[in-house]
């Protein structure tokens, strides 16, 4: 009896199968295992996405800075004691340095002496010039005294001269009578002609003495009604001493207002980075110390060299990527720098080499807490220009 033999039954090839049995066919060929093919070309997708991926993103480093805030000195002088060291945090007032005060006691003792000896020489000086306007004043009235009593002096010695014309006209008078009566000589009318005309010489010219000595009186008594009650000297010379003594009290004032601002103080909370040393000189409008904040105000990303400004627009965001959820919002553009810079010495290339960059300077969110001197990496879109 013979044993029937078993049906055969074909299972039909699915797609799926088809696509295993060429993938294996395919890694036999390249000698690789599906797991290892599948690395491969997940890495090699990854490269093609971060390559054609960033086409339109700008990376850069970047760092997070502050401007530090510089504390001048109001005078010249010498630091003569230092509070604070490099480091330290202080707090908004707190003091940072003291100046010596030995070159302005010195000259606020300079300045004391000289008001007290312009105090003294313009007391002095209006004194003399008062004395000596009182002087010219009774030298003035004097000479006016004078002039009345030639002028007195010369009507008293008109008289005689007016009596002996009175009596030459008089006797010319008798004598023409007796020429006419003749009882005298016509040469006693010609003496006595003679005489009358020396009379009246005599006293024309007592006259014109007189209108003379009147005329200087009239003139001194006009001359001495335009003098001044004061010298005029005197009041220019108390306007000069004044305006002096003013200058010197001003200045003696500001000397005094220097000596209150010898002690630096710090105008905000912050962390020192810079502070003279004792016995260093300072120039006046020089910085004793600088202090730095202890977060960073602003972001500035150094972008390849070869990147056109063009193509980063203000106010275009930021993204901060580095380090991970440092930010979680966008800064924005501020400004582009105009000039490729080296990067600060925290940012290197991979052999420590310094790199070079174009700067740009960015906004810090708000919600981001960034420390000076941080490093960073952003970025931001192409502009299509």
């Amino acid at each position: 009896m013979s044993t029937p033999k078993a049906s055969t039954a074909i299972t039909p090839i699915t797609p799926a199968d088809r696509f295993r049995r060429r993938l294996e066919a395919f890694s036999d060929r390249i000698r690789l295992q599906p797991v290892g093919l599948f690395v491969f070309l997940a890495s090699v997708g990854g490269l093609m996405f971060l390559q054609f991926g960033s086409l339109n993103r700008i990376k850069a480093p970047a760092v997070a800075t502050a401007r530090p805030f510089e504390h001048p000195s109001d005078v010249a002088s010498v630091v003569a004691e230092v509070h604070v060291k490099v480091g330290e945090f202080v707090d908004a007032g707190a003091p940072l340095v003291t100046l010596s005060s030995r070159d302005l006691n010195r000259e606020l003792a300079a300045i004391d002496a000289e008001l007290d000896r312009m105090e003294k020489r313009s007391v002095l000086e209006l004194a003399r010039l008062g004395e000596d306007h009182r002087q010219e004043l009774a030298g003035f009235a004097d000479r006016l005294e004078a002039a009345k009593r030639d002028l007195e002096l010369a009507r008293a010695v008109a008289v005689e001269p007016n009596q002996k014309a009175e009596l030459a006209d008089a006797q010319e008078a008798e004598v023409k009578a007796g020429v006419a009566a003749r009882t005298r000589r016509a040469d006693d009318l010609f003496a006595a002609a003679w005489q009358r005309g020396l009379a009246k010489a005599e006293r024309a010219g007592a006259k014109q003495r007189i209108e003379a000595e009147s005329k200087h009186v009239q003139a001194l008594e006009s001359l001495g009604g335009a003098l001044p009650t004061s010298p005029t000297l005197e009041r220019a010379s108390a306007a000069l001493y004044a305006a002096e003594l003013q200058l010197l009290r001003v200045r003696r004032s500001e000397v005094l207002e220097d000596l209150q601002t010898l002690t630096v103080v710090a105008r905000q909370p912050g962390r020192v980075a810079m502070v003279l040393q004792r016995g260093a000189a300072v120039l006046k409008g020089a910085s004793v110390a600088s202090l730095v904040p202890e977060r960073a105000d602003e972001i500035v990303a150094y972008v390849s060299a070869d990147t056109s400004p063009r193509q980063i627009e203000t106010d275009e965001p930021a993204t901060i990527t580095d380090p991970f959820g440092a930010c979680d919002e966008p800064g924005h553009v501020i400004r582009v720098g105009a000039t490729v810079e080296e990067a600060p010495g925290q940012i290197r290339s991979f052999l420590q080499f310094p790199i070079h960059g174009l700067p740009v300077y960015i906004t810090v969110p708000e919600s981001c807490d960034l420390g000076v001197g941080q490093l960073l990496s952003v970025e931001f879109d192409k502009a299509l220009r």
